[in-house]
């Protein structure tokens, strides 16, 4: 038996401890988990089973029986958040419905969002998690749904931060937009074989969301429905599903994979968008069309499979993917909308095909690494043969383009700063070449003009082009045309083609040649002029023919000679 001084020294150290431990709750410094297990029997009568002190305290409820709106406030009061979504004390963590019935009545559990038809409150419906029931009680960390629930509301769940894991029955068949929208603490979830659809951005924003089983019973992903899931890295889109929806997986820049079943037949505007992660993708031919910016700005993607499905290649369906070496467009395409292939600057050749008609504006512009193109003759736009504005704008290493027969136009600034650019071919088809098309092509070393008569042009169509540098060749009878039209005069090198520069150029009315020191021309009408010119454009001789013609010159240089409408180049 112990003396008093021993039982005054462990009731002290006693009184101490509780001293200590009622300081330690009254902080928050120490919380232990209090669960509760309550019936409802009537629905509304939560609050009269769990005294308002003690409410906050309770960190795991399983409830049983019926809960109306005015219990569904209490509960979110529990799970921190109020009527108006401002921030309460509750701590409720852990919540199970499993044995309870959601039904209508009671007061509103939620009040922030007015429309025409709630007057900004919302109320509970029977065996439906209706809109906005659990949004912003972030205190929650799981919760299991009752099993007569048929339906998730609107944002039922929105911005539940702190939700690990939530059990869904398979009594539900649809859940609504954006209902667990920002559950940014959801790592993974189960959607039951009962739910046909989800709506927009259902699961938007879930960050934390590493995995997620697409039912065989869905036909449709909806828009947004899993827009940057950031921690999702691989999706599987079972055969039941025939359309992906717009922005449907972007900003999921950890997904390394996806697989899209044959059963699809159209991908939305911007689906897989920022994709950052995803390197590869085969797209199937049960796909006939995609929409707008569908893969845009996936980084990481080296390769696509485009099917011959395909008819239409939409706007930035494929820009900045800076990660795509080579793409192979099918003869199924016809059309190639604006910024399609734009910023791919890891793309380094590309393969159009006669199928195409219509080639948009910045198509390819900024594809740094594309070294050669060929535009086929069936490329048309908006009723003539042209490529856009910009199309190849700043393609630096380009270094030569074929521009097809077919072309009447060629737009503003297509070939703008293509430095790397060294030759171009202009067909006798183009009849206007638009503003700054060939602006800062700073490398151009020779242009081959096919047409007869020189276009009118603006000053900035060759700006920066070394002019003394830059060969200019022309259709042959051309030349003196133009030497004198502007921007096309101020080339100092201009050159007539189409002809051999030989000794013995022969034609139906003239021959010329070289003899000694000397230009010989015969078989010109008498009176006719013949004018001679050096290679540099300066006119050496002009006299009117009386018989044939012995025009002296310095040897070991090129001539040109001009008969009427025709001109002939002759070495001596």
């Amino acid at each position: 038996m112990g003396t008093r001084d021993d039982k005054t020294m462990d009731k002290m150290k006693n009184n101490i401890f509780l001293i200590i431990l009622g300081l330690a709750l009254s902080i928050g410094t120490i919380q232990a988990d209090v669960a509760v297990t309550l019936n409802v029997a009537t629905a509304g009568t939560l609050s009269t089973l769990i005294d308002p002190s003690k409410k906050n305290l309770i960190t795991n409820l399983t409830l049983t029986g019926e809960l109306n709106g005015t219990d569904i406030l209490y509960i979110r009061e529990m799970a921190g958040s109020d009527v108006y979504g401002n921030a309460t004390s509750g701590t409720l963590s852990v919540l199970d419905l499993s044995g309870a019935n959601i039904v209508s009545g009671g007061s509103a559990y939620y009040g922030y969002y007015y429309t025409a038809a709630n007057n900004g409150y919302y109320y509970t419906a029977a065996n439906k998690i209706t809109n906005y029931m659990f949004q912003y009680c972030d205190s929650l960390i799981s919760i299991t749904l009752p099993n007569s629930v048929t339906s998730i509301g609107n944002y039922a769940f929105n911005q539940c931060t702190g939700l690990t894991s939530v059990t869904i029955p398979n009594s539900v068949t649809y859940i609504g937009e954006g209902a667990f929208q920002e559950c940014t603490g959801l790592t993974s979830v189960t959607i039951p074989n009962s739910v046909t659809s989800i709506g927009d951005g259902a699961f938007c924003a879930c960050t934390g969301l590493t995995s997620v089983i697409i039912p065989n019973s869905f036909t449709y992903i909806e828009k947004e429905a899993f827009r940057a899931c950031s921690g999702l890295t691989s999706v599987t889109i079972p055969n039941s599903v025939t359309s992906i929806g717009d922005c449907a997986f972007c900003g999921c820049i950890g997904l390394t994979s996806v697989t899209i079943p044959n059963s699809v037949t159209s991908i939305g505007d911007e689906a897989f968008s920022n994709c950052k992660g995803l390197t590869s993708i085969i797209i199937p031919n049960s796909v006939t069309s995609i929409g707008e910016g569908t893969f845009s700005d996936c980084t990481g993607l080296t390769s696509v499979t485009i099917p011959n499905s395909f008819t239409y290649i939409g706007n930035e369906d494929f820009s900045d993917c800076t990660g795509l070496t080579s793409v192979t467009i099918p003869n199924s395409v016809t059309y190639m909308g604006e910024y399609a292939f734009y910023d791919c600057t890891g793309l380094t050749s590309v393969t159009i095909p006669n199928s195409v008609t219509h080639i948009g504006d910045y198509a390819f512009s900024e594809c740094k690494g594309l070294t050669s193109v060929t535009i086929p003759n069936s490329v048309t736009y908006i009723g003539v043969a042209s490529i856009g504005d910009y199309a190849f704008s700043e393609c630096k290493g380009l270094t030569s383009v074929t521009i097809p027969n077919s072309f009447a136009y060629i737009g503003n600034y297509v070939f703008y700063d293509c430095t790397g650019l060294t030759s171009v071919t202009i067909p006798n088809s183009v009849t206007s070449i638009k503003e700054a098309a060939f602006y800062d092509c700073t490398e151009l070393t020779e242009i081959h003009c096919q047409m007869t008569t020189p276009l009118s042009i603006t000053s900035d169509v060759f700006a920066n082009v070394n002019k003394s540098t830059c060969k200019l060749y022309v259709p042959n009878g051309s030349y003196s045309e133009y030497w004198v039209a502007d921007v096309w005069k101020d080339f100092t090198n201009i050159t007539e083609e189409g002809v051999t520069a030989v000794n013995d150029i022969k034609t139906n009315k003239a021959t010329v040649y070289t003899e000694q020191n000397a230009i010989v021309v015969k078989g010109v009408n008498l009176g006719e002029t013949v004018s001679v010119y050096n290679a540099m454009g300066t006119l050496v001789q002009t006299i009117k023919a009386t018989n044939d013609v012995r025009i002296k010159v310095p040897s070991n240089q090129v001539y040109l000679v001009k008969i009427a409408e025709k001109t002939f180049k002759v070495a001596l």
